[in-house]
């Protein structure tokens, strides 16, 4: 019989870093999409109030009816969903009541989620959709529905999988290309559409275009309230009440953002990368990204190679 060569030293030192690494990653992206994702089909619901508790307050929430109806009332509108329109849900709205025989697809998401998922990069056009404002309500074609509903179920089966390869990347797919689809449909259906845009959202969506070209040289809130020429206690109080998270939360993710995908560079050393995203020091950067990912950025390369 062969004895068994022991493993050397710093391959087992290796092997060991990766296993943990991939145990943090898998640990933070089930808890992830559980608790900051959520894709429901709902059928038959009973009540406005069962319906209710499927809508999270501060979450961002998109609709797909595919039969029944929905009345939505807030303190200034209302607005009746019923089968073959899609609808983002406003932060303040609130089901009045529902009629017929219901079959709902429903996807929502915490703020931080949608811009850690790179949602930022594209723009204040973009994010405009998770403002907590008045929304069009879509009627689209049977087709136009069966394939955002296609898209919802891919979504629902992938973050339900335990154990697929390149499951975050998966589902970060399937969930821009639902908000991708519906921008869309936005565009062809919603244009004429008047919507509602008060100051503070017009301040939120020209902060959202400044943190997208500035984030990784500007990190403080007073900037982006220096050049919109309001205070800061302003753009705090405007952003919370638009996005649901703070502005220097905001910006925090924008960078964040920006610093996977300068990790995926492996030219760039970590000294770089922090000195490109204007941090004081490598050990300053490297605590940010600890802090917000659980993960050293050394780590974190290691874990895209595998």
């Amino acid at each position: 019989m062969h004895e068994k060569k022991p493993v050397p030293e710093r391959l087992a030192l290796h092997v060991k870093l990766h296993a943990n690494t991939i145990n943090i990653l898998n640990t933070l992206t089930d808890s992830l999409w559980w608790d900051e994702l959520k894709v429901v089909y709902l059928y038959d619901i009973a009540s406005a109030k069962a319906l209710s508790k499927f809508l999270v307050p501060g979450w961002i929430t998109l609709l797909a009816v595919v039969s029944g109806s929905i009345k939505f009332a807030e303190s200034s509108s209302s607005a009746e969903i019923c089968a073959g329109d899609i609808y983002a849900v406003p932060g303040s709205a609130e089901v009045d009541s529902l009629s017929g025989l219901h079959r709902i697809w429903l996807v929502s998401c915490t703020a931080e989620f949608a811009v850690s998922s790179r949602i930022v990069r594209f723009g204040a056009g973009y994010m405009e959709i998770f403002a907590r404002q008045q929304s069009p309500v879509l009627a689209v074609n049977g087709k136009e529905l069966r394939h955002v509903v296609s898209l919802l179920r891919l979504l629902k089966k992938k973050i339900g999988c335990r154990h697929a390869v390149f499951k975050d990347e998966m589902v970060l797919l399937y969930f821009n290309m639902i908000v991708y689809e519906y921008i869309d449909l936005r565009y062809k259906y919603g244009k004429n559409r008047a919507i509602l845009h008060y100051r503070n959202d017009k301040i939120v969506m020209d902060f959202i275009g400044l943190v997208q070209q500035n984030s990784p040289r500007h990190h403080n809130v007073k900037f982006y309230a220096d050049c919109l020429f309001v205070s800061s206690g302003h753009l705090g109080k405007a952003v919370k009440a638009v996005l649901g998270i703070s502005a220097k939360r905001f910006i925090e993710m924008a960078v964040l953002s920006e610093a996977y995908l300068l990790l995926a560079d492996t030219q760039l050393s970590v000294s770089e990368l922090a000195e490109q995203l204007n941090f004081d020091s490598p050990a300053a950067f490297s605590g940010f990204f600890k802090k917000n990912t659980r993960l050293s950025p050394t780590q974190y390369r290691l874990s895209l190679k595998f």
